[in-house]
This record gives C-alpha cells, sequence and structure tokens, in this order.
C-alpha cells in the first residue's frame, strides 16, 4: 500500500524539522482502520517513508520515529537496515536496530531478528573480507536472549566463520570462534566445532612454522569432549604435524610431554597413544624409539599396556623382530 502524496509530505517534513509529535499524531490517525490487515499495510507504508527519509539523508535517528513494525515484512525491514549499515560502517545504524527490536514486543521476535543481523553481518564480512564486520555480529549473538535461536544462530555462524578463518589464515578469529562455541547447546555440533578449529589452527602453524601454536591446536584437542571425536583430532594432528616442517620438534618426547602434564590420565593415555603409534611409524632410528618409549613409560607408567600394544601391532606390521623384542622387554620390566 502507498500512502497519499500529501500525507508522504507531512512524514517527510515532521522527519525534517524532527517533529515527532507530527509522527505519533499520523499514527493515531491510522490506529481509527478497524481492519487489521488495513491497519497493518497502513503502518509498514509510513514505515517505508520514514525509513526511505532516513536512507536519503543518512539519518539514522530518524528511524527512532518509528512506533509501530506490524510483523509481516519484519525480516526485509531489517535486512535494509543491516545492508545499510555493512555499506556505510555508520555504528547508529547497527545501534538503531536493537532499538526498533523492542518494538516487537516478543522475546522470541527479537531473537529472531537479531539472529539473521548477525547472519548477514557475517556473510558481509566474509564477502568484503572484513573481520571487524564479522566481529561485529559476534558481539551481536549476546544480544539474542531467546536460548533456541542463539544456540542456532551460534552453529551456523562458528562453522561459515571457521571455514573462512582458516581459508584466510585469521588465528586470532578462529580463537575468537572458539570462545563463543559455549553457546552450543548441542554436545555433537559443538565437539565437531572444536574439531575443526584445533585442525584449523594446526595447519596454519605448520604453515607458519609455529609450534606453539601447533602446542595449542593439541591442547584444544585434548578439551573435546566426546572420546571418539576427541581421539581422531589427536590422530589427525599429530599425523600431519609428524609429516611437517614441525615434526622435528614433535618427536623430542622430553620437551614435548610437560606441555600435556596437567590433563587427566585418560586423556594423557590417549595422547600418548596416538603419539607413539605415529613415533614407530615415523622415527627409523630404534635407539631414539627405545629412549622415547622408555621416557613415556616412566613419566606415564599408567600407558605402557598402550606401549606394548603399539610395539607389537608395529612388529606385525614391519615384519621386523626388534619391535617384537621390545615388546616381551617392556611386558617383563612391567611385571
Amino acid at each position: 500500500m502507498v500512502l497519499s502524496a500529501p500525507i508522504n509530505e507531512k512524514i517527510r517534513q515532521a522527519l525534517a524539522t524532527q517533529d515527532r509529535e507530527g509522527i505519533d499524531t499520523l499514527v493515531s490517525d491510522l490506529a481509527v482502520f478497524k481492519d487489521k490487515k488495513t491497519r497493518a499495510l497502513m503502518y509498514r507504508a509510513l514505515n517505508a517513508t520514514i525509513l526511505d527519509y532516513a536512507f536519503e539523508h543518512n539519518e539514522p535517528d530518524a528511524l527512532l520515529a518509528i512506533r509501530i513494525i506490524p510483523l509481516e515484512g519484519t525480516d526485509e525491514f531489517f535486512a535494509l537496515i543491516i545492508k545499510r549499515y555493512t555499506e556505510t560502517g555508520n555504528k547508529k545504524w547497527f545501534d538503531s536496530i536493537f532499538v526498533l527490536a523492542e518494538k516487537l514486543g516478543k522475546k522470541s521476535l527479537k531473537s529472531k531478528i537479531v539472529a539473521v543481523m548477525v547472519q548477514n553481518l557475517i556473510s558481509a564480512g566474509i564477502e568484503k573480507a572484513n573481520p571487524a564486520l564479522i566481529e561485529t555480529g559476534l558481539v551481536a549473538l549476546d544480544k539474542i536472549t531467546f536460548r533456541k535461536y542463539q544456540s542456532e544462530c551460534t552453529i551456523e555462524a562458528a562453522f561459515r566463520i571457521t571455514k573462512w578463518a582458516y581459508e584466510s589464515g585469521n588465528n586470532t578469529l578462529l580463537f575468537r570462534v572458539y570462545g563463543i562455541s559455549t553457546g552450543i547447546n548441542d554436545v555433537s555440533r559443538r565437539a565437531a566445532l572444536h574439531a575443526e578449529i584445533a585442525e584449523a589452527l594446526a595447519i596454519n602453524a605448520i604453515k607458519a612454522k609455529d609450534f606453539d601454536l601447533y602446542l595449542k591446536s593439541l591442547e584444544l584437542t585434548t578439551q573435546i569432549h566426546q572420546k571418539i571425536r576427541r581421539r581422531t583430532g589427536l590422530d589427525r594432528i599429530i599425523g600431519i604435524g609428524m609429516q611437517s616442517v614441525l615434526g622435528e620438534d614433535l618427536i623430542d618426547i622430553p620437551s614435548l610431554l610437560p606441555h600435556f602434564k596437567d590433563l587427566s590420565p585418560d586423556v594423557q593415555a590417549e595422547l600418548a597413544d596416538s603419539l607413539t603409534g605415529q613415533l614407530l611409524d615415523r622415527v627409523k632410528n630404534k635407539d631414539q624409539v627405545l629412549d622415547d618409549l622408555e621416557f613415556i613409560g616412566r613419566k606415564m607408567p599408567f600407558v605402557r599396556d598402550l606401549l606394548v600394544k603399539n610395539l607389537l601391532i608395529k612388529a606385525e606390521r614391519s615384519g621386523d623382530p626388534w619391535y617384537l623384542k621390545t615388546a616381551i622387554s617392556f611386558i617383563r620390566e612391567h611385571h
């Protein structure tokens, strides 16, 4: 529905003179329409005129004249304001969204609008390669008060950002996404996200030859709550690390293990199991292998059975009797 030219002119004059009472009078006049649908159409037309004026004059404050926002068409209405913000970077457009969302009444509706805004900001940030827009979207996540929408929005946003942050080598953003993952209620999805972030950090660490960052990726992997996904992640990250320029640092077992001394025995055992499996496959110097296995056995006596298991697997695969003899030696020492 289109407002008549005289009414449009009245609205524009009221906005130009900041005559909010004049706008309120027009809103009251529209309330006389008894048909709910007709009344909603009139409010939408009024809001469209205010929005056009605000855009034409680059005046975000003009939007504060809006009093009632009908439910129909809200997504498109707010999408236009979000787009304006991403194009101009003027924070007043961004702030106006929260003010206007309050006029929707229901908590779920307000949260839905903010969720849409978050996704639009992230899309714009990725498209424009602008981390600042992505960060603005992440900050807005906290404004989603409806728990269901917040969790769903966080899941969608987190996986999209992780992919882009990995491809662009933005480790700061990867850690930022890890930080917001507590807002994901689904344990399985959260574990999957943590695994993706950890692997992305590991790959970026290898590219940058940054062993400290690589260790951080291992640490994040050990904190994954699902055992199967955690173990798969450890195998994957240790595997790619062993084959990389960081391999020499990784097989320095006496220097490596102290970084993980505060982990629970179960997780330490998983780490040691994955590490020794890779160690036996990659290191050809048997004196070094023996020294490393004995060091692990001394520092983590609760993993000796795992060391024996890996030695027996290596003996079967390689046909080399040294691995079998070493396994037997470990068994005799233990008993």
